[in-house]
């Protein structure tokens, strides 16, 4: 679906008028419009892997009680993975997001020319903490996305109970575009549903703490270094900390089943050293690993070193 004849004449029109010296391509989806480019101009090119696509679908099968969808997942993932392997290996570099990534591609395609780039933020002004409120917890998520949906209900059905057992007076905010059905019939008095807002900020100020209760995924998720640059605490499952330089119990909790995440959400709520503790940790990493000009001056090597020629100015 993302094969567009109006794509091709497009590019072709713009870099025949326009002289280039590098193309950058973002997710395996565009992928053969930047073959499409070598091949007719003779660019360099190089492709940015936010996931190695394959390992999300496959995980997605793997979590799915449907034998007939978890069938026709396994098999989409099958096919994907064979086709994320055999194209990166035509760019000049893949520039994969994190570690774990690069070895699933290079054990698939071991002529694939990679390097590992992570993700990078703007690092905002952290939050003040004594403007979080009691019980406050952000779960930030575009709930149009599988994953996050399979999540979420995971979350409500095998964790929120025992939390609202425990903290009756739990509020958690569900930030994020996108909804679907089984979301929209949802009524529950601890969740408030706040869709797509324009500005983040008062979420993260009043959130005690954030958690990414994902069970399906690949990368890295840039929410988490969003809530490490405002201090936050997080309780992550390990698919969604994957990729990041964290350690449990020093950047994070990490939690790996319902019972676990109900107690270390828990221990987080009720122990605010703990969570000053991990948020100044947290933000200390973002600092040293993950700010966007380190970021950007990686990608100015890889693009440097995969043409012949300097680079235009």
């Amino acid at each position: 679906k993302y094969c567009m004849p109006e794509m091709f004449r497009k590019l072709e029109e713009i870099v025949a008028r326009e002289k280039f010296d590098v193309v950058h391509v973002d997710h395996v989806h565009m992928a053969i419009y930047g073959t499409f480019l070598k091949e007719k101009f003779g660019l360099p090119i190089v492709i940015r892997e936010h996931n190695f696509e394959a390992t999300i679908l496959a995980r997605f099968a793997g979590n799915q009680k449907n034998p007939l969808v978890r069938a026709y997942a396994r098999l989409q993932s099958q096919r994907l993975q064979r086709y994320e392997a055999e194209i990166c290996t035509r760019f000049d570099c893949c520039a994969m997001i994190t570690r774990e990534d690069e070895l699933r591609l290079t054990n698939l395609a071991p002529s694939a020319r990679t390097t590992v780039i992570p993700a990078g933020i703007d690092l905002p002004e952290a939050s003040a903490h004594n403007a979080e409120e009691d019980g406050n917890i952000l779960f930030l998520a575009a709930l149009e996305w599988l994953p996050n949906i399979e999540g979420f209900f995971w979350f409500y059905e095998k964790v929120l109970p025992r939390l609202v057992q425990e903290v009756p007076h739990l509020k958690i905010y569900i930030v994020g575009k996108g909804s679907a059905p089984r979301l929209e019939r949802l009524a529950h008095p601890n969740l408030r549903f706040m869709g797509f807002v324009e500005d983040l900020e008062p979420y993260f100020q009043a959130a005690q703490l954030c958690i990414v209760p994902l069970l399906t995924g690949g990368g890295m998720r840039i929410k988490i270094l969003d809530m490490f640059a405002h201090r936050k605490c997080v309780v992550s499952t390990p698919v969604g900390c994957e990729g990041i330089a964290v350690e449990d119990g020093r950047e994070l909790l990490i939690a790996s089943d319902p019972e676990a995440f109900i107690k270390r959400t828990l221990q987080a709520l009720r122990e605010p050293s703990l969570r000053k503790t991990l948020g100044s940790n947290a933000r200390k990493l973002v600092e040293a690993k993950y700010d966007w000009h380190q970021i950007a001056a990686a990608f100015e090597r890889v693009y440097m070193g995969v043409v012949s020629v300097p680079l235009n100015t």
